[in-house]
């Protein structure tokens, strides 16, 4: 803005024409313009996002940098103030607004026309009705057609007039809110389409599927994207293997011989009909049109959150509830007018009033029936950055996966020279508690399932007057496995959050501005043994990814995905490749007993598991590490090089994947090792789950034995633990501010 506006001194002049009557109001603020309009009998509002681009125009005419415009239902000064603290807030801070998800379950009882109802069966009512139509509509709109116009399509999806009309039981506005939820899921189907396309397209996929060789389908399936569409964006590679792994379990369904020994298109030649292509021709082919088992409701098609007509909501004066109103039907079968109001008050999570009170703002819910039957409200917050501003740094954390160890992460600095310096020595991010507690759940979720299907086969057969007894029994065990399941699930998500916070507090304590991490093609793993298979599959990299992703995106750190070929293999300081990777350390010697004359502390009869491939030897400079260690350097040396491959490519044309990382085979260097620093402390990310907060606070040593630091949810199975076992060395980063 100008200085003059700043002051108070600002004549904003006439108003600008957005439709309807508008005034300039008087503002106390000296940094705000208040524009109130308000529409007269018979005209219409105009909506909130043509307003804004008005206003854009307008004060882009007048000279006004950095502004920032906001549309409130009403003028209040408290949530002007609000506002105006969130935009001073967001000045200091560095990073991009995330959209942050809370489920809050719903109550059983609301109150509605002065009268107490049983929310939980209206909302029952509303599921029926609401998931038939939805299905059919999943049904009727599955046609290629429709898929190859999807993709083109833009928020609010429910304005696309080839989603048909809204139910004829149902409000405007709540059906509004299922042709948005439908749109959506047509949307992203429309994507899958997209991309199977890019790969029917590949002369010789049926070899590439019959061989099971994904990979090289994806790489020439972008190959004949790029020469086919110049100038367009490339299909994401994890995306077109995922459609890939589809087409090949398809290709097996069509071509396999079944128990009877007869494949698809000999069934068809018995009955004297066509025989099947071995390879679907179209998408409709493939994917069977998607189907419901669930509810699931966005309000996103609604008109905002005091005027909606589908649902209202409003913080409530203490700032810790919300004061909810959602429209349900009265009856099984209603009608358009036999809908009517149920209020209750939801109690906010900690977490989510802690955003509101940094100046997020409230976006509209989503509406969601869990497997167990509970409903819960999906409060969206658009939450501001955290990050703190700091200086120009080429400080980045490189990190690499591996087996028994999750992550290995190293931090590396680049000079104005060019030349890339190591800072620390590796740190270790462990979790075998959480390895053996996922594999006793998976055991005993199958005892449970062989337990349930023994039950039913014996429901089945057995006399009607057992029937019943033996029927709640199965579903009982059901249940205690669908807890299992649950449990393993959490699990799960507790460890992906576990490791993106690890590296993220590792990131932010020692100011790098990149973390640069291996890319996988496939996370999946089926050529080695059972337990490896297990750990590899059980890791769900990806969701380390996505987590680590949002998180880095709010506090400013870019997450780059570096090509992994033969990182494991290279030497990080001469350089040499296709060096060999062996079992142990070089001088290596088993552990002994003291007096034991050469016999190993092994017990006889117990099973020797030495480690397999676990060490990177060079044959050229005698270097060697652990091979996650080796492989981590080498992702930062890459990282380097492809930045100054793209700098180079970026006049003549834009490379990514594979062809960057060829490119930047010329711009690779050795690294060198300072060693004399060391990250500090991590501190606590969740309150519910705390990040390597220990029990009894952290626990530092000053010898080279390890730092240990336990996750407070995390650990304590069997006397196993989580933790993150740098060496210390008693001197810290040097500061980038």
């Amino acid at each position: 803005m100008p200085e003059d506006t700043k002051s108070g001194n600002f004549d904003p002049g006439p108003p600008p024409d957005i439709g309807v009557s508008s005034e300039w109001v008087p503002c106390r603020r000296p940094r705000a313009l208040v524009l109130r309009y308000e529409a007269e009998e018979g005209e219409k509002l105009p909506q909130a996002k043509s307003v804004k681009s008005v206003l854009a125009a307008w004060a882009k005419s007048r000279g006004m940098k950095k502004t920032r415009l906001a549309v409130l239902d009403r003028l209040e000064e408290e949530e002007l103030d609000h506002l105006l603290q969130g935009w001073d807030a967001r000045q200091k801070l560095i990073g991009s607004n995330v959209t942050l998800a809370y489920p809050v379950a719903v109550p059983k009882t609301a109150r509605s026309q002065s009268a107490d109802v049983d929310l939980v069966q209206r909302l029952g009512w509303l599921a029926e009705k609401a998931l038939s139509w939805m299905n059919w509509r999943l049904r009727e709109l599955h046609r290629e057609d429709i898929l190859e116009a999807a993709p083109a399509w833009r928020k609010p999806v429910w304005k696309h007039g080839d989603l048909g009309f809204r139910p004829e039981w149902a409000p405007s506005r709540v059906g509004r809110c299922l042709l948005e939820t439908v749109g959506r899921q047509v949307v992203s189907q429309g994507a899958r389409r997209w991309a199977f396309m890019a790969l029917a397209a590949v002369g010789e996929k049926e070899s590439l599927l019959k061989q099971g060789s994904l990979y090289p389908l994806v790489l020439e399936a972008r190959d004949l994207w790029e020469t086919a569409h110049d100038g367009e964006d490339l299909p994401k590679a994890g995306f077109l293997l995922g459609v890939a792994e589809q087409m090949r379990a398809d290709y097996l369904r069509r071509t396999e011989r079944k128990w009877n020994g007869l494949t698809w298109a000999e069934w068809a030649a018995l009955y004297g009909e066509p025989a099947p292509p071995p390879v679907a021709e179209n998408y409709t082919e493939l994917q069977r049109p998607p189907r419901m088992s669930r509810f699931f409701m966005t309000y996103a098609g609604d008109d905002g959150a005091c005027h909606g007509q589908a649902v209202r909501y409003a913080l409530a004066d203490d700032g810790r509830s919300l004061d909810m109103e959602l429209l349900l039907p009265d009856k099984p079968e209603p009608g358009t007018y036999e809908w009517s109001w149920c209020s209750f008050t939801l109690a906010l999570p900690k977490a989510v009033t802690t955003e509101l009170a940094r100046g997020g703002r409230l976006q509209a819910p989503d509406l969601r029936q869990l497997p167990d039957g509970r409903w819960v409200l999906d409060l969206k917050i658009e939450a501001l950055p955290t990050g703190e501003r700091r200086g120009k740094t080429r400080r980045i954390l490189a990190f690499d996966w591996g087996l028994r160890k999750v992550i290995t992460a190293v931090v590396m600095e680049q000079d104005k020279d060019g030349n890339v310096t190591q800072l620390t020595r590796p740190f270790f991010l462990k979790v075998g508690g959480v390895y053996a507690k996922l594999k006793e759940l998976r055991a005993h979720a199958s005892l449970l399932q062989k337990k349930a299907d023994n039950l039913r086969s014996r429901r089945q057969a057995a006399a009607p007057a057992e029937r019943d007894a033996l029927a709640q029994e199965e579903g009982k065990t059901r249940k205690e496995l669908a807890d299992v399941w649950r449990r393993y699930r959490e699990l799960q998500d507790q460890l992906a959050h576990q490791a993106a916070n690890f590296l993220l507090s590792l990131a932010l304590e020692s100011g790098c501005s990149v973390v640069a991490g291996e890319w996988l093609g496939s996370l999946k793993s089926k050529t080695k043994s059972s337990d490896l298979n297990w750990r590899i599959n059980s890791q769900i990299r990806s969701v380390i990814i996505d987590k680590l992703k949002y998180k880095a995106k709010r506090v400013g750190i870019k997450v780059k995905l570096i090509w992994p070929r033969g990182t494991s293999h290279r030497c990080p300081r001469c350089g040499a490749e296709h060096q060999p990777v062996v079992d142990h350390p070089p001088h290596f010697e088993p552990r002994r007993k003291p007096g034991s004359y050469g016999r190993t502390m092994t017990k006889p009869g117990t099973k020797h598991r030495p480690r397999r491939s676990s060490w990177f030897c060079c044959g050229k400079c005698g270097y060697n590490a652990d091979r996650d260690y080796a492989a981590a350097l080498n992702i930062g040396l890459e990282y380097y090089a492809e930045e100054e491959a793209r700098a180079q490519a970026r006049e003549e044309k834009k490379a990514s994947g594979r062809k960057l990382a060829q490119a930047a085979k010329a711009y690779r260097q050795a690294v060198s090792y300072r060693g004399a620093a060391v990250a500090r402390p991590f501190t606590s990310q969740n309150e519910r789950f705390p990040y390597l907060s220990g029990r009894h606070g952290y626990k530092q040593t000053t010898n080279t034995r390890q730092w240990s630091c336990h996750g407070g949810n995390l650990c304590g199975w069997r006397g196993r633990r989580v933790s993150v076992t740098p060496y210390v060395i008693p001197k810290w980063l040097v500061s980038t501010a």
